[in-house]
């Protein structure tokens, strides 16, 4: 049986892992915008 710290602990670890991974999916659609402009 899985503990409730434990839940916690695992929903924030997948809360943080999906906001940095739209963090850097961010990052690349401003770079790839930018690139069309440049070009």
């Amino acid at each position: 049986m899985v503990s409730l710290v434990e839940l916690l602990l695992a929903t924030a670890a997948a809360a943080g892992n999906t906001a940095s991974r739209d963090r850097l999916r961010t990052i690349e659609d401003i770079r790839s915008a930018n690139h069309h402009y440049i070009d």
